[in-house]
């Protein structure tokens, strides 16, 4: 074969294999191309919108959570955008078609997922912020947790399946430019060993030019492309030889644009993960904090819960019928509320009427205003007790200092007022007995010279009568001789001026009044100084039936012109360790409030009623029963009789501390127990028991 042939066909082949190489080289490297134009275009937005999407779903969890710790059910609201971010993106993932089946279901089953859980999720975290304790709706709020747990691992995972198809994604453009450059090589080594084989029987000029281009194959098959490859000639081989060097410059082109555009990549998925490691440190430090500050609102919550003060956190607006938005144990026990009570129709339906009583409006006026006021008043609740209550209105600021909630902290005092009324009642009480004392004494000894006069005066008038008697004897004696007629007519003249009958038969009867009458005051004297005992101190032993006497005697004037007394004590009855003051007291109020019973039934009819009395052994303590035949106690009434300040009277007739101060002194200073029985129109019977050990 002729060498021109060889020539031409050496060149033929030099320049198929070349072509080839280029054809080779041109389709891996689209290959490539392809590898990384996928990862750019698909694989990376997807990794980075799953990861977008998996801080999203923690952020609106964090937002139900928020609103149930804040009971501000705004805070769902700011979730709502990011809920339609979250599935936007969980969106294109699930519709991209390059990605693979398995993500792109894998991103739809969240997709489903996370709209199944907001639409659950809403209404109940809306009830827990709102405070409803339904258990229902606790347990949905477990069950929720567990499927946020499972709904935050699956976006986990596609997050990291994600990643690890980016990663392949980048292994196969590096193994498509090995294998690039292991063709390029084998190829060009083929090519190169046949032209080598022509050109040596052709020429052996051409072995110095060929072993040139030889051995920078061998660099380039060894990776080295910076070593330019230097042949002299413009013929075939400097041709080729030239095609080398262009071939060598654009594989370190494209080694460096591929080594640029990795270098760009690694930076930015750095980048971006150090931004989402450093989302996520600051989301597990505010989740943190929520934590901490939730645990503090826990605490304060039961520290104000177990507080005796009331306290309610309610609108600004205190009129405005709506539910408190807190309110503690001790509001509750104040205001006797069940547990369930919420208050829908707000703070006035606590007062009778319905409406904030005057006082309490002016105070809530000026805390809306900003100021605190504290006031001390009678209010009547709407369960008709009347409390006297220390009410304390402040405002309460958020950060801007705008005013968005009053604080009410309440003190119940009519305990302490009854206790003080009680005390003053007593001292009362003592200085009353201490009078009476002094006036018994002072009135005791005129009293006694009067009553002795009288004695005298009637014993001495016995005697007058006596000696009358015998000079009526010596007149008719007189008067049958006819002896000195005229001095026994004189003294007939001065019988009849005198009406001597009259006088024999009245003057003892006044004489006998009189005393009377003494004794009565004597008697009412003594009675006022065994009531009162204001020097007692301790229980004594005491006749109960004397002490009830002693206090009938005391109180007959209230009952006397509506009323009889009928007394039934028990013969046999042993003494009973009391203060005899304080029960005389006790007897006193029920006698009182007995008398007005009677006159409110008989009312201007003149009739009369009937106040029964009795005292009795029964069990190891003696039984009192003060009964009347009065109007009864209504049935609205009766669950407050004992309450201080409660009464049934007409202003100005009642305290409503009578009744109280019975209870107290029976139940707390005597160890004993009053109860009573009534029947409407009939009257009522309280039943004292005195323990007599």
């Amino acid at each position: 074969m002729r060498i021109v042939t060889q020539i031409w066909i050496s060149f033929i082949i030099l320049l198929c294999g070349y072509a080839a190489t280029v054809v080779i080289n041109d389709t891996l490297s689209r290959k490539g191309e392809a590898f990384l134009t996928h990862a750019q275009a698909d694989v990376l937005p997807a990794m980075i919108a799953a990861q977008e999407a998996s801080t999203a779903f923690k952020q609106v969890f964090q937002g139900y959570q928020d609103a149930v710790v804040f009971g501000d059910a705004s805070s769902l609201e700011r979730t709502a955008p990011l809920l339609r971010q979250l599935d936007r993106d969980l969106d294109r993932i699930a519709a991209s078609t390059s990605l693979g089946a398995v993500w792109s279901t894998t991103a739809a089953g969240c997709r489903t997922a996370v709209a199944g859980f907001a639409h659950d999720a809403e209404p109940a975290y809306r009830a827990l912020a709102h405070g409803d304790p339904d258990a229902a709706v606790q347990a949905q709020a477990a069950r929720l947790q567990k499927r946020y747990d499972g709904i935050s691992a699956s976006l986990d995972k596609l997050t990291a399946g994600l990643k690890e198809a980016l990663a392949g994604s980048m292994t196969e453009r590096t193994l498509t430019g090995t294998r690039e450059r292991l063709i390029s090589e084998l190829v060009l080594t083929v090519v190169i060993l046949a032209a080598f084989g022509i050109i040596i029987t052709i020429t052996m000029g051409w072995s110095k030019r060929l072993a040139v281009l030889i051995d920078a194959s061998h660099r380039m098959s060894a990776g080295d492309y910076d070593s330019a490859i230097v042949v002299s000639g413009r013929d075939e081989v400097g041709l080729l030889a030239d095609g080398f060097s262009q071939m060598r410059e654009s594989i370190r082109k494209r080694n460096r644009e591929l080594q640029e555009f990795n270098g760009r990549l690694e930076s930015e998925v750095s980048e971006r993960t150090g931004e989402l490691e450093a989302k996520n440190q600051d989301l597990l430090t505010q989740m943190a904090e929520r934590q901490r500050i939730e645990h503090s609102l826990r605490l304060l919550e039961v520290a104000v819960g177990q507080i005796e003060e009331g306290v309610v956190i309610t609108a600004p607006e205190v009129a405005v019928p709506r539910s408190p938005d807190y309110a503690n144990a001790g509001f509750r026990s104040l205001f006797a509320l069940p547990p369930g009570d919420a208050l829908p129709g707000g703070l006035a339906t606590l007062f009778a009427g319905r409406v904030l009583p005057p006082e309490l409006e002016d105070a809530c006026a000026l805390a809306r205003a900003g100021q605190s006021r504290t006031i001390e008043t009678a209010l009547l609740l709407a369960d008709q007790r009347e409390c006297v209550i220390e009410w304390h209105v402040a405002p309460i600021r958020d950060g801007a200092g705008r005013i968005t909630n009053l604080v009410s902290i309440m003190r119940d005092l009519t305990e302490r007022k009854a206790q003080d009324a009680q005390r003053q009642q007593g001292a009362k009480l003592e200085s009353i007995g201490q009078l009476a004392a002094g006036v018994a004494h002072e009135i005791n000894t005129p009293i006694q010279f009067i009553g002795d006069n009288l004695r005298f005066l009637g014993d001495a008038f016995g005697d007058l009568l006596r000696v009358m008697a015998a000079e009526r004897s010596v007149i008719e004696a007189c008067r049958a001789a006819a002896s000195h007629p005229e001095l026994v007519d004189a003294v007939d003249q001065v019988a009849r001026s005198a009406d001597l009958e009259y006088l024999r038969g009245e003057i003892p009867k006044g004489v006998g009044q009189a005393l009377e009458g003494v004794n009565r005051v004597a008697e009412i004297v003594r009675a006022m100084k065994e009531f009162s005992h204001p020097d007692e101190q301790e229980k004594a032993p005491a006749d109960i039936a004397k002490a009830i006497t002693t206090t009938l005697i005391v109180a007959r004037n209230e009952y006397k012109y509506v009323a009889d007394v009928v007394t039934d004590f028990d013969p046999d009855l042993p003494l009973v360790p009391c203060l005899v003051g304080e029960f005389n007291q006790v007897i006193l109020n029920l006698v009182v409030n007995a008398a007005h019973a009677i006159a409110d039934a008989v009312g201007y009819s003149n009739g009369r009623g009937t106040i029964t009395i009795s005292a009795r052994r029964s069990g190891g303590s003696v039984e009192v029963r003060v009964g009347d035949t009065g109007t009864g106690i209504p049935v609205a009434a009766r669950a407050h009789i004992f309450a201080p300040f409660f009464t049934t009277k007409p202003v100005g007739k009642g305290t409503g501390q009578g009744l109280y101060h019975a209870h107290a002194v029976v139940t707390k200073k005597h160890g004993g127990t009053i109860t009573f029985e009534t029947q409407i129109g009939k009257g009522t019977t309280f039943i004292i028991g005195l323990p007599m050990a």
